[in-house]
């Protein structure tokens, strides 16, 4: 997979740029959500990100990073 990385000038340009699909799946996945993506460089900034993952749940969250996603519902309950 290669992505182009757009140089940008400011942050908000992120999603105006072409938006990336990750389909290469690794070591024994089968199938995720669809996910997709922004990548952009700002010189003496850095990278910026920004990914979207296509929860079959639409109340599926993740709080911190490295963590299970939770059900909004279920963490509701609690």
């Amino acid at each position: 997979m290669e992505l182009q990385v757009n140089i940008l000038k400011d942050p908000a340009e992120l999603t105006k740029t072409q938006p990336f699909q990750i389909d290469n799946l690794l070591w024994g996945t089968k199938s995720i959500p669809g996910t997709s993506g922004y990548i952009g460089f700002i010189p003496g900034d850095g990278f910026y990100l920004k990914l979207i993952c296509r929860e079959k749940r639409e109340d599926a969250v993740l709080w911190r990073n490295e963590e299970s996603i939770l059900l909004l519902q279920l963490y509701r309950e609690k």
